[in-house]
């Protein structure tokens, strides 16, 4: 779960994740499997979608370094305390090669994987739709670039829509908690100063952390903040409109001008406002240096369709 960049998602053999909102096809081609390998993993709540995958029947593999996980939920027919890599270097020096009859197992995963990524471009006349900008953004990413995300409904597209390099980085925070992105971006990039790093946050997770911005102009540190502005929690806001539509609380948010934060710490500053202005941003992100880019992003793009009250 939120670890695209750990398998080169161009691979054929890459089939996706197991992560949050699954196209149905895809969990129901992964239920038919005879055999599940779970490396590396503890098989919690998301990866197990819910704690029903593997399901009853399914021979499963379970390697884990801890082994307090083994067991721990699901019955297997091997329990192996052991780190990943290490495992993984010993199958592969079986040289079994692939087995016969599975050519087209292997590409309805793939089709299914590849549907999922694509992406048509959409408008909204409150914003940018985010995922837009995302999804072209990357096939610009460095080989070697660094990804840091906040949690927030803008995050999504960076997980299902970007087609990860194994060279490539990214810094989620598997819990959820929001907050993360800057400080990991500067984390990242005073460990890793030769890279590109990108702080992917939304306007509610700045306003938590976004003061480390501070560390990373002290210490040199030339990240590149791109920042959703929609002026909500709308991960929350999108459960209110689903269980209580109209019934909205607690979730807006009354920012102050973001842009001019940015400004305050000596960044170069972009806002954008309209899908007319991407091409200059999408330039901008894989140019070298510091950059403090607001976009001013739809809401109504990930709301859920308006329902009856009644």
């Amino acid at each position: 779960f939120r670890r695209q960049d750990l398998f080169p998602n161009a691979h054929p053999l890459y089939a996706g994740d197991m992560g949050l909102s699954n196209p149905p096809a895809q969990r129901a081609a992964f239920a038919r499997a005879d055999l599940v390998l779970a490396l590396g993993t503890r098989l919690g709540d998301i990866t197990s979608q819910g704690y029903s995958f593997p399901a009853p029947g399914q021979r499963t593999v379970h390697v884990c370094a801890d082994a307090s996980w083994l067991g721990w939920r699901f019955p297997t027919e091997l329990a192996l305390a052991a780190h990943a890599i290490p495992t993984v270097a010993a199958l592969a020096s079986r040289n079994a090669g692939a087995p016969a009859g599975r050519t087209a197992w292997c590409a309805e995963l793939r089709g299914l994987q590849t549907a999922d990524a694509a992406w048509t471009p959409r408008h909204a006349d409150d914003g940018v739709v985010f995922p837009n900008l995302v999804a072209a953004l990357g096939p610009m990413l460095a080989d070697n670039a660094i990804v840091t995300l906040d949690a927030g409904t803008f995050g999504a597209p960076f997980y299902r829509k970007i087609a990860w390099k194994s060279g490539q980085r990214l810094l989620a925070p598997i819990s959820g908690a929001m907050g993360y992105g800057m400080p990991a971006a500067v984390a990242a990039a005073l460990r890793c100063p030769d890279r590109p790093v990108i702080c992917a946050v939304g306007d509610g997770g700045f306003l938590m952390t976004g003061g480390e911005l501070a560390v990373a102009v002290g210490r040199g540190a030339p990240i590149k903040v791109l920042l959703s502005e929609n002026g909500s929690y709308a991960s929350i806001r999108i459960h209110q409109e689903r269980a209580h539509p109209g019934r909205v609380s607690g979730t807006d948010l009354i920012n102050p001008d973001l842009a001019a934060i940015g400004a305050a710490y000596g960044y170069p500053v972009m806002v954008v406002r309209d899908e007319a202005d991407l091409p200059a941003l999408l330039a901008a992100l894989v140019a070298p240096g510091p950059l403090f880019a607001v976009v001013h992003s739809s809401l109504s793009a990930v709301l859920p369709p308006p329902q009856r009250a009644d």
